[in-house]
C-alpha cells in the first residue's frame, strides 16, 4: 500500500469494498484490534478510565471495519471507519496534552503573534511543543499530498510540507536567545489547514471570492503571514520590525526582479517600436547616425510606384540621395541602446531595459525614504511596498523585456522630481547641484517621451516650495534663487540634441515626425478614459487595491499636503493629456504608476495604524489576512512568470524565434530580397537581409517589383508571416513559382492587431 494513500481524502472516501478474499494480514489486523480493544477496556477500569475508553473504542471501530472488509460489507466495510478511529484516539491523546498546553499558554501565546501583540510568553515545555509540532507536521502532510496546481504540484507539495522548518530555523536563534516562542510563528498556516478541510467537506464560495478556498493561494498567504510573524517575534520591537521587514521585502523584490530579467529578456526584436530603438541605436554606433538606409527606394521611384512598402513600420520615405530617413520616435532612447551596442553588443542592448528598471526600483526606495511621509518606520514600510508593487506590476514587467523606452522615462522622471523634492530640503550649493540634476533628468525625459515636459509644473513646484522633513515643520515660505532658474536653463541644454535633430530632418526644433497629434480627439476622450480605467482596474495591476488607493490619498493629504501637491501635479497633467490619445496604452502612462504605488503603501499603512490602535486584537488578524490575499491574489501570477513563462509582448522574441533569424541568412543568399510584413525590421537586423512588404502594394505593383528584381538577378523570397502576406503570396501565384524553403519559428501576425508564435514557410520565388 502507498503510504501517500493515508493523506488523501479521496482513499478514505472510497465507498467501494474490496472484492478479493480477505488475506492474512486482515486477519491479523483483526486479531490486534480486538485484543486491543479487550485489553484496554480491562485497563480503563483501573487506570485513567476517560483516556483508556476512549482508545478502546477506537480499537472496536478499527475492528469492525476490518470485519466488514472480510465479509464485503458495503457500510461497515468503508475505511472512513478507520480514519473515525484514529481520530478518536488521537483525540484522547491530544486531550492528555491539551492540559500542560493551557498552562503553557500557546492559545494566548499564538494569538498574541497572530496579532503582533507585545508580549513575553512563557516557554513551551516538551509536551506543548511535541503536540504543537505533531499537528502542524500532520497537517501540513495532508496538504502536501491533497495540493492540486497545474503548477509543478509535487514540487508544490513538497514545499508545503518543508515550509514550517526553514521558518524555525530563520528566527529559532534570535528567539531562544529572547526566550520567545519560535514555534508560534506556525499559527497563520491553521488558515491552510482550515481551507483544506473545508475542500474535504465540498465547500465552495461562489463569485470574486472563491479564491480564498484554493489551497495553493491559501498557502502561499498563510506562509507569507507566517513570515511575518516570524520577523516581529525575532525583532522584538516595531522599529526593528519595519526596518528588517522592509529590508527584506526590497532586498526580495529587486532579486525577484534580476531574477526575471535573466529569465525572460527579449532574445531579438521585430514589430515596429522595439525594433526601431534598436535599429536606431546599432545605426548610431555603426554609422554614427540615427538614420537608417532603404536602396529599395530607387526601384521604387524608376517604377513610379509607391515607396512605404519598402520601408520598415515607423520610418519615414527616404527624400535624400543617400536613401536614408529617420523614424518617427524621439531620439532619447538610442542614445542608451546605442551605448548598449558598444559595451555589450546585442545581448546587452536587450538588458537595458532591466537595468532601468532595476534603478528605478532603487530611485523609488531612496524618493520615498527621504520624503516627508509621517514616521521613520512607516516611511520605510511605505518604500518597501512601493517597490514591491512596482516591480511585481504586470505592465512593468511586460515593458522591461523589450528596448522601448517606458521604464527609462520611468526612471529620469521619477529623477527630476525627487531631485526637486530633495533640493527643496537643502541650501547652497547642494541645493543649486539638486536643481541641476532636476532639470537634466527633465530634459533628458522629454528626448525620450516628449509629453513629460508636463512634468515641469511638478518640478517648479517642488523647487519654489520648502519641503520640511517628517520630523521637521515649517519652512513654508518660497523659494525663489538661483537653483529655481538653474533648473530649466540645465533642461534646455538637455534637450538642444533632439532640436537639432528635428531641424536637421524635419525643417524646425519642434516638428517631429510622427503624425500622432492627429490621434489626439476631444469627442472620444471619454471612451478612452473608461477604457484606460478598465485596463488598469485589472487585477494584477490596481483593481484590488482601489480602496488603497483612497485611503492613501486622503491619510498624505492630511500628513503632508505640500508633497501630495507635488505628486498632483506630476500626475494629473500627464494623464490629462493622454486621455485625449485615442491609442493610449497603460505603458504611455507607466511614469505616472509609482506614485499610485506610493499612495496605496501609505493606505496599507495608514490601515494598519487604525487597526492596530482598536481594542478588538480580531481586527488585525482580519486586516492581515485581507492584505495578504490581496497582495498574493495581485501578483501571484506574475511572480510566478519566470517559472511559467507565460509571458507574450509586442516585439518580444524567444531564443528559439532569434534563431531563426539566423537560419534565414544561413538558407539565403547575401543578396537576397525577402518579402515579409511586421517582421521586416527583424529580418534587416537580425539576418542581414533587405526586405519589402508586398502585402501593402496595390494591384500589381508587388508584381512589378520583384519582376525588375529578378531581372537584375536578385534572389527574392517571401516569409508567410501573416494573414497580409498570404494573400499577398495568393496573389503572386498567379505570375510567380513559389517553392518552399524551410518553415521558420517567428511571430504570425494577424489583420488588424494580434500575433502568434507559428511556424511560417519561407518560399523562393521564381518565373
Amino acid at each position: 500500500m502507498n503510504l501517500s494513500n493515508l493523506l488523501r481524502f479521496d482513499y478514505w472516501l472510497d465507498p467501494a469494498v474490496t472484492s478479493q478474499p480477505a488475506g492474512r494480514s486482515m486477519w491479523m489486523a483483526l486479531g490486534l484490534a480486538l485484543c486491543a480493544a479487550i485489553a484496554l477496556f480491562v485497563l480503563g477500569r483501573r487506570r485513567e478510565r476517560a483516556l483508556f475508553t476512549a482508545l478502546a473504542l477506537a480499537a472496536t471501530i478499527a475492528a469492525a471495519v476490518v470485519v466488514g472488509r472480510i465479509l464485503q460489507l458495503p457500510v461497515l466495510g468503508w475505511r472512513i471507519g478507520w480514519l473515525l478511529a484514529a481520530i478518536i484516539a488521537l483525540g484522547a491523546i491530544v486531550a492528555r496534552f491539551a492540559a500542560v498546553a493551557r498552562a503553557d499558554g500557546l492559545i494566548a501565546t499564538t494569538f498574541a503573534a497572530f496579532t503582533f501583540s507585545a508580549s513575553e510568553p512563557r516557554p513551551w515545555r516538551i509536551a506543548t511543543r511535541a503536540l504543537w509540532w505533531s499537528a502542524h507536521l500532520l497537517s501540513m502532510a495532508i496538504v502536501a499530498v491533497n495540493i492540486a496546481t497545474p503548477l509543478w504540484p509535487q514540487h508544490i507539495g513538497l514545499a508545503a510540507a518543508l515550509a514550517p522548518l526553514p521558518l524555525l530555523i530563520a528566527t529559532a536563534p534570535g528567539l531562544l536567545a529572547k526566550k520567545r516562542n519560535a514555534d508560534a510563528a506556525l499559527a497563520p498556516f491553521v488558515y491552510a489547514y482550515a481551507v483544506a478541510l473545508l475542500n474535504f467537506l465540498g465547500a465552495h464560495i461562489d463569485g470574486p471570492l472563491n479564491g480564498l478556498l484554493y489551497l495553493p493561494l491559501a498557502l502561499i498567504i498563510s506562509f507569507g503571514y507566517a513570515v511575518a510573524v516570524g520577523l516581529r517575534l525575532a525583532a522584538g520591537a516595531d522599529k526593528r520590525f519595519a526596518a528588517i521587514g522592509a529590508a527584506l521585502l526590497i532586498t526580495a523584490s529587486v532579486t525577484w526582479a534580476a531574477w526575471a530579467a535573466l529569465t525572460l529578456r527579449t532574445h531579438g526584436v521585430t514589430g515596429s517600436d522595439p525594433y526601431a530603438y534598436t535599429q536606431m541605436g546599432v545605426d548610431l554606433a555603426k554609422h554614427h547616425t540615427l538614420a537608417h538606409a532603404f536602396p529599395f527606394v530607387e526601384q521604387t521611384y524608376a517604377l513610379s510606384i509607391e515607396s512605404l512598402p519598402v520601408v520598415h513600420i515607423g520610418y519615414r520615405i527616404p527624400t535624400d540621395v543617400r536613401r536614408i530617413a529617420p523614424t518617427v520616435w524621439p531620439i532619447g532612447y538610442p542614445w542608451f541602446t546605442a551605448a548598449a551596442w558598444l559595451l555589450g553588443g546585442e545581448t546587452g542592448v536587450f538588458l537595458l531595459t532591466p537595468l532601468f528598471n532595476l534603478i528605478a526600483l532603487g530611485l523609488i526606495t531612496l524618493l520615498v525614504l527621504r520624503a516627508p511621509i509621517a514616521n521613520a518606520p512607516q516611511r520605510t514600510a511605505v518604500a518597501a511596498l512601493t517597490v514591491f508593487f512596482t516591480a511585481t506590476s504586470y505592465q512593468q514587467v511586460e515593458w522591461q523585456m523589450i528596448p522601448m523606452a517606458d521604464i527609462a522615462v520611468q526612471v529620469f522622471s521619477l529623477t527630476a522630481l525627487g531631485s526637486a523634492l530633495f533640493a527643496a530640503q537643502h541650501s547652497g550649493r547642494r541645493r543649486i547641484a539638486l536643481a541641476a540634476l532636476a532639470g537634466f533628468a527633465l530634459g533628458i525625459a522629454f528626448d525620450l517621451r516628449y509629453t513629460q515636459v508636463l512634468i515641469a509644473p511638478a518640478i517648479a513646484f517642488a523647487l519654489a516650495l520648502a519641503l520640511p522633513t517628517a520630523e521637521v515643520r515649517g519652512a513654508k515660505r518660497l523659494r525663489i534663487d538661483a537653483a529655481f532658474w538653474i533648473a530649466p536653463l540645465i533642461a534646455l541644454i538637455a534637450v538642444l540634441p533632439t532640436f537639432v535633430y528635428h531641424t536637421t530632418w524635419f525643417g524646425g526644433p519642434f516638428h517631429t515626425g510622427s503624425d500622432e497629434l492627429s490621434n489626439f480627439s476631444l469627442t472620444r476622450m471619454p471612451e478612452t478614459l473608461l477604457r484606460v480605467l478598465s485596463e488598469a482596474n485589472w487585477r494584477r495591476e490596481f483593481g484590488l487595491l482601489t480602496p488603497l488607493l483612497a485611503l492613501g490619498a486622503v491619510a498624505l493629504w492630511r500628513s503632508s499636503r505640500r508633497l501630495t501637491a507635488a505628486l498632483a501635479l506630476y500626475f494629473i497633467p500627464v494623464f490629462t493629456l493622454h486621455i485625449f490619445y485615442d491609442y493610449l496604452r497603460l505603458r504611455d502612462i507607466l511614469s505616472l504608476f509609482p506614485v499610485l504605488y506610493v499612495i496605496i503603501a501609505v493606505g496599507v499603512v495608514t490601515a494598519w495604524a487604525l487597526v492596530e490602535r482598536a481594542p478588538a486584537r480580531i481586527l488585525r488578524i482580519a486586516l492581515l489576512f485581507a492584505l495578504t490575499f490581496v497582495f498574493v491574489l495581485r501578483s501571484m501570477e506574475t511572480l510566478a512568470l519566470p517559472i511559467t513563462r507565460g509571458f507574450s509582448a509586442f516585439g518580444y522574441l524567444v531564443a528559439e524565434q532569434r534563431h531563426s533569424f539566423d537560419t534565414i541568412a544561413t538558407v539565403t543568399e547575401a543578396d537576397a530580397a525577402i518579402g515579409c510584413s511586421l517582421n521586416s525590421g527583424a529580418v534587416d537586423l537580425h539576418a542581414n537581409r533587405r526586405t519589402f512588404r508586398p502585402g501593402t502594394w496595390a494591384n500589381n505593383d508587388a508584381a512589378l517589383f520583384i519582376r525588375t528584381l529578378l531581372d537584375a538577378k536578385k534572389p527574392v523570397y517571401l516569409l508567410i508571416d501573416g494573414e497580409e502576406m498570404q494573400r499577398a503570396a495568393d496573389a503572386l501565384r498567379s505570375h510567380f513559382t513559389l517553392q518552399e524553403v524551410i518553415r521558420v519559428d517567428v511571430p504570425f501576425y494577424f489583420a488588424g492587431s494580434g500575433s502568434e508564435n507559428r511556424k511560417v514557410q519561407l518560399v523562393k520565388i521564381s518565373d
